[in-house]
């Protein structure tokens, strides 16, 4: 059995006629032809792909790619595959995290699958793909692979449309994507953000960025040079920008489109070169950086901060250790932002200035968060742009698009942490906000698994069994069965604006509380404590979230302390029957127009003022078990409420919820 390979290789080498595509060597590129055939070992998956040895592997002089077997599609699983899973120009890494062919707006289940000389024929019957409309119609439907053995081309015949997946990062320009230093073509029907939608009816150029402009324009202007420094080739046609390619290296040649009238290039941080009319043998210098010097005298604790920078070149956001350092803008004059104090300085960048800025530390440093958002779609960087959510101050999102964002897409302004979730719907009507507790493998719909249809209790044990946080509407709660016979239960509950009495309006969170669940309050927005005001990370907010740091509500912050424990904790000496009351202290920090105060313990309020008369310290009665503070406005308007502090255990909690007042009706 040993000599069996060795045998069959001098087989190979010693036929006259071409090699059967079953015995191809692995991972060998042909010098004409395509082959097809199944993945035989390593040597033909592509790097950073996905493929395995159930697939189809197709090879021309041009490209290597994978299909997925017929079972499942990678990003949808529950559709059938028959899908493009990797594809790259030989010599390159893999570029696609998936292209599913489009029928009627659907794709095929039930695949069969078979290979027809230079052909992949796949026959099935038409199903909805998850997250997209349904199709148009139903029944059996052929489609057909082909991989050009004349050019760097892909085509899927009897397909509406092709739903491309590109791998992260990856940028688009008019029809074309890049990925690293691959471009992606098509005729472009639909920008999805993450995903685009190309037009079947076009082939699919995949080709090296320096060679792809030759295939699409072989009859356009030849341009080559020398462009130092640069990092791109923009393409112009009078006023109009009609592409921006990336340049591998310094030196460039390519065919442009036939229109193109001056070209020019640009780099990071700098000047773009003077425009130049299209022609061979090109020198484009960009223009010199800039930079602004940052020291700060620190009046409070050193610390890192960050400088958002808004210039006539570059604009972005860096931190900066709490000894300062330089901001590299391009030359022309910048306004600078600091954050935490939000100091604005216009200065001109081509001397680099020594900035002097003085930041003080704040006694409450928090963030605001937000979630249950859509990511808003940057289609250029194929990534999240939240510039809305920046506007309105907020520093961290839980993203919860119903479509994915491309792997491994980031916020188009890194200085709004986010982190990816999903909203689903229960048969019952209620909505439920999860997201990772930690970052794990990603997986379709924000890396949850498919779960519509399925009842809230369901979902909460499938959820919780995933380690995930959990957030379930109010009417949610009131709807599980007794929260003393209920486990898993919510991480977080989201509250509304009370009407009336937050006390009676809110009452089935009190149930849950009283019956020791620890459960955070959610609203539209929550305040969360960190470390730090000034750099916001990932892991602290998710932190803060998880341990109930917070306080939840439509904007306005406030802070409750009793005896040092805060919101989410557990007072560390716990009070008995005999013991006096504890004092707190409740900190409104931006009240925000809300009207009154109010302190909960156990589900009963213990006090109640308007905003402007508020104590400094308030009276928590003895054998209180847990306590909350809570802002209002009487008709629905702002509000605010804070996560519990347990003077006992919650595990101290008894069987089933006592009161040690009558609760009013809800």
């Amino acid at each position: 059995m040993r000599s069996t390979p060795l045998l069959l290789a001098m087989w190979v080498g010693c036929q006259p006629g071409p090699v059967p595509p079953e015995f191809w060597p692995c991972g060998l590129q042909p010098d004409e032809g395509v082959v097809i055939r199944r993945v035989r070992c390593s040597a033909d998956l592509l790097e950073s792909g996905s493929g395995a040895g159930a697939d189809l592997w197709m090879a021309s002089p041009y490209l290597r790619a994978v299909l997925r077997h017929p079972s499942a599609a990678h990003t949808r699983t529950d559709i059938g595959g028959g899908t493009l899973l990797d594809a790259a120009p030989w010599g390159s890494d893999d570029v696609l995290f998936e292209a599913i062919p489009m029928v009627e707006g659907g794709w095929l289940s039930d695949i069969e699958q078979i290979v027809v000389g230079d052909r992949v024929v796949l026959r099935g019957q038409i199903r909805a793909i998850p997250g997209l409309p349904p199709p148009t119609s139903s029944g059996e439907r052929v489609v057909r692979w082909r991989m050009s053995a004349e050019g760097p081309w892909i085509r899927v015949e009897g397909a509406d449309a092709l739903l491309l997946h590109p791998r992260s990062p990856a940028s688009r320009d008019g029809d074309r994507l890049y990925v690293d230093d691959v471009t992606i073509a098509g005729s472009l029907l639909e920008d999805l953000g993450g995903a685009v939608i190309y037009d079947a009816q076009s082939p699919l150029l995949i080709a090296p960025t320096d060679e792809a402009m030759d295939w699409l324009h072989p009859e356009g202007v030849p341009i080559s040079g020398h462009a130092p420094e640069a990092r791109h080739l923009e393409l112009w046609s009078q006023d109009r920008r009609i592409a921006r390619v990336p340049l591998v290296d310094e030196d460039f040649a390519l065919r442009a489109p036939a229109e193109v009238d001056r070209v020019r290039a640009t780099g990071s941080g700098r000047a773009p070169s003077p425009f130049v009319a299209p022609r061979e043998g090109l020198d484009l210098q960009v223009g010199p950086r800039g930079g602004v010097q940052v020291r700060p005298l620190w009046t409070g604790r050193p610390r890192a901060f960050r400088v958002q920078h808004q210039g006539q070149v570059l604009s972005g956001a860096r931190t900066l250790p709490e000894d300062g350092g330089t901001v590299w803008t391009g030359p022309g004059s910048v306004r600078l932002t600091i954050e935490g104090e939000h100091y604005e300085v216009e200065v001109p960048v081509d001397v680099r200035p020594r900035l002097q800025v003085s930041l003080q530390g704040s006694e409450w440093p928090r963030a605001k968060v937000s979630w249950d958002v859509a990511g808003d779609r940057d289609l250029t960087r194929r990534a999240s742009n939240h510039s809305a959510l920046r506007g309105a101050g907020v520093d961290f999102a839980v993203l919860t698009a119903t479509f994915d964002i491309s792997t491994g897409a980031g916020s188009s302004d890194d200085a709004l942490r986010w982190q990816a979730g999903a909203r689903l719907v229960t048969d019952q009507g209620f909505p439920v906000v999860a997201w990772p507790m930690s970052r794990q493998e990603r997986r379709p719909a924000g890396g949850l698994p498919s779960i519509t249809g399925s009842s809230l209790e369901e979902v909460l044990a499938l959820l919780q069994a995933e380690r995930r946080a959990v957030v379930v509407p109010l009417q949610g709660l009131d709807r599980l069965p007794a929260p003393w016979a209920t486990w898993p239960h919510p991480t977080h509950v989201a509250l509304e604006a009370p009407v009336h009495d937050p006390v009676a309006a809110w009452g089935a969170y009190w149930d849950w509380l009283d019956a020791g669940r620890p459960i955070y309050p959610l609203g539209p927005v929550a305040w969360v404590e960190v470390p730090s005001a000034s750099v916001i990370h990932t892991i602290e907010v998710a932190t803060g979230l998880l341990r109930g740091h917070l306080v939840g509500g439509s904007g306005p912050d406030l802070w409750l302390e009793v005896g040092g424990a805060r919101p989410g904790e557990l007072l560390q000496e716990s009070l008995t029957p005999d013991e006096e009351p504890h004092s707190g202290t409740i900190t409104l920090i931006a009240p925000e127009e809300a009207e009154e105060l109010i302190l909960i313990a156990d589900g009963v309020a213990v006090g109640q003022w308007f905003v402007d008369d508020r104590p400094d310290q308030v009276l928590i009665p003895r054998g209180t078990r847990w306590v909350v503070a809570a802002l209002w406005t009487p008709g629905g308007g702002p509000w605010a409420v804070t996560a519990p502090i347990w003077l006992r255990s919650p595990a101290s909690a008894s069987d089933e919820p006592r009161r040690s007042s009558p609760r009013p009706p809800r």
